[in-house]
């Protein structure tokens, strides 16, 4: 674990406790995903007491791609069991993106913005593990830039190592720099 505090507070923390493999719930077992649960629970638990993430109370947006919706309400149920404030987290995909986009993202980024943690689900999508879109980068991006130029700071804390395609050239840069962390 390795941890880095610079100018203006901001941290990036990269942390493995257990290998975890980027699996869909559609693809498992109800059993498997049981036992799946229970260790997400235990990997939160660990990340709280190693200081990665901090101690409940405190408000959190999970984010990550549309796609992984299902597994994000999962962590959302989890942090919430936990005792944390879940302001927002990725739902499903828009039935009318043109239309909804605007309201919807705009109550994310403002519940981003008023959040403790951002955290992020980053699992397989496409053949590509850690997969970080677009969207969810730039929203990485708000929330360490939001941490460097005001009081409020937003812990970012990524679930799984990003892939090479997915900004990680930047966001291992975010990581030396203590910007960002991974569980």
């Amino acid at each position: 674990m390795a941890k880095v505090q610079v100018g203006g507070g901001a941290k990036i923390e990269f942390i493995r406790f257990l290998p975890r493999p980027h699996y869909r719930l559609e693809t498992m077992s109800l059993l498997a995903i049981y036992f799946l649960m229970n260790n997400l629970t235990g990997v939160i638990e660990q990340a709280i007491t190693n200081g990665v993430l901090p101690t409940p109370p405190a408000n959190i947006v999970i984010g990550g791609a549309a796609a992984f919706y299902k597994e994000i309400a999962e962590f959302a149920r989890i942090f919430d069991k936990l005792g944390y404030k879940v302001l927002a987290y990725t739902k499903p995909p828009l039935k009318e993106p043109l239309k909804e986009y605007p309201s919807v993202h705009g109550a994310f980024i403002k519940a981003l913005l008023n959040s403790d943690v951002y955290f992020v689900v980053n699992l397989t999508k496409d053949g590509v593990s850690g997969y970080i879109g677009a969207g969810v980068f730039g929203e990485i991006l708000l929330s360490v830039s939001h941490s460097l130029v005001s009081k409020r700071k937003i812990r970012v804390v990524v679930y799984n190592y990003p892939h090479s395609k997915c900004g990680q050239d930047e966001l291992e840069l975010w990581m030396k720099l203590g910007w960002v962390r991974i569980l």
